[in-house]
């Protein structure tokens, strides 16, 4: 199947993010963009093994995060997903900050499947 929604998807996230989010205004179309959004994601397997890059994954999160806090529409498929993707990123950015010697600067730690070192005995 085609990615067929991804120039819209997208185009919403940009326009979203830089003319509505940025200033706290209420995002226009709401239920549409949520309909249209998880169609992208079903129609790409969650992002989980296809077409799984931090712009795809952002182009989903942020406009999904911006429509919930006006609408509970389609909610409870919305938070279904679970945070997969955003766990793996976070893990990356730690990492990357280990690399660096940051680490003591983030607020996080990955755990479970993307946890870095043997936990600690307690």
């Amino acid at each position: 199947m085609t990615n067929n929604w991804l120039q819209p998807v997208n185009g919403f996230y940009r326009l979203t993010r830089g003319a509505y989010a940025h200033f706290g205004l209420p995002a226009p179309y709401v239920e549409s963009a949520i309909d249209t959004i998880l169609a992208h994601t079903r129609i790409n397997g969650g992002f989980e093994t296809r077409n799984v890059n931090a712009c795809n994954v952002l182009d989903i999160v942020h406009p999904l995060w911006l429509c919930k806090q006006q609408s509970d529409f389609r909610r409870a498929e919305i938070d279904a997903p679970g945070l997969q993707g955003a766990e793996m990123w976070l893990a990356i950015m730690y990492i990357a900050a280990d690399a660096l010697g940051w680490t003591r600067e983030l607020p996080y730690t990955p755990r479970g499947v993307h946890w870095l070192r043997p936990p600690e005995d307690t």
